[in-house]
């Protein structure tokens, strides 16, 4: 009589994070990082920390807990800023580390993350001391807002996208009519209108597949959208382009302080949103133009990057 077969159990290692030896048997908790043994894991654990999902949540209820202790203590409001601070970082780091996994079984809670963010931001914000200050939670809270888009458009849940970015946009520009229009804001202006351009893109190119008949409307819209955040971008690049040549503006303004590669790789997003949008237009000639527009920026920066790693 034959014997029965028996399935062959499947192992699945990974190289070690610290030394990259291959098939390494002892996985973190976080459940993305694989180590030779417990040895290695020990001395990667300073620089793992900014990456693990499990360390970082023990972070947060650290956090958390001492919060509550100078709560109880009466010296929360004169020493708790900083840790709510903290938190909020803490709970946009968690949030990205588990919506880059792009697995389902992880939005939900990435969400959730995102959303504790969000709350304490806006606390931050309506207990703001000064412009400075206030502006800065601004900019964390279109940074959250923006990752929380994002997460949804991989989501498919784009009309809760649409809703993010519009209070993402809606944020930016109350603050723009309250402090004026910085450069730091006009780039959160772009990069929000850029992604919000993505959604309808997306979801203009899932009608098309699915045959229900594309809204070309949304066509427009992302247009719109994409070619204002391109137009603010070049106006960037161009007053940058310009002190550079101006040692005694340079001084004078705060345009200095927006890094290039940023600007240049937020120029080419937005380049490569209206190229989408272009070609579901059937204005291809512009798609191509914008294309190889956003090609040129990015052989540009790794030029640069290249010459500054080199010299």
């Amino acid at each position: 009589m034959m014997a029965t077969a028996q399935p062959r159990r499947k192992f699945e290692y990974r190289n070690c994070g610290l030394c990259a030896a291959p098939n390494a048997p002892v996985k973190c908790k976080c459940q993305a990082t694989h180590y030779c043994d417990k040895e290695c894991q020990r001395k990667d654990r300073k620089a793992h920390r900014k990456s693990c999902t499990f360390l970082l949540q023990k972070d947060i209820d650290t956090v958390r807990r001492e919060l509550q202790e100078l709560k109880e203590s009466n010296r929360f409001a004169n020493e708790a800023m900083p840790k709510v601070c903290q938190l909020a970082g803490l709970h946009l780091s968690v949030g990205d580390l588990l919506g880059r996994t792009m697995l389902a079984s992880n939005y939900e809670l990435a969400e959730e993350h995102y959303k504790q963010a969000r709350e304490i931001e806006r606390i931050l914000l309506s207990g703001a001391s000064d412009e400075e200050d206030y502006v800065s939670h601004v900019g964390n809270s279109i940074m959250t807002l923006n990752s929380l888009g994002q997460l949804y458009s991989l989501w498919q849940r784009e009309g809760d996208a649409l809703q993010v970015y519009q209070e993402a946009l809606d944020c930016v520009r109350h603050t723009m009519s309250v402090y004026g229009s910085t450069p730091f804001l006009q780039l959160k202006l772009s990069e929000t209108l850029a992604a919000q351009g993505e959604v309808y893109n997306a979801q203009y190119a899932r009608q098309l597949r699915q045959g229900s008949g594309p809204d070309k409307q949304k066509c427009s819209a992302a247009q719109a959208l994409g070619e204002e955040a391109l137009a603010i971008q070049r106006a960037l690049n161009a007053e940058a382009d310009k002190l550079a040549h101006d040692r005694t503006a340079q001084s004078n303004s705060n345009i200095q302080t927006l890094n290039q590669a940023h600007r240049q790789e937020g120029t080419a997003h937005a380049l490569l949103t209206v190229a989408d949008t272009y070609v579901n237009l059937e204005m291809f000639d512009k798609a191509r133009g914008a294309v190889q527009e956003a090609l040129e920026l990015t052989r540009r920066r790794m030029n640069e990057d290249c010459f500054y790693y080199c010299s």
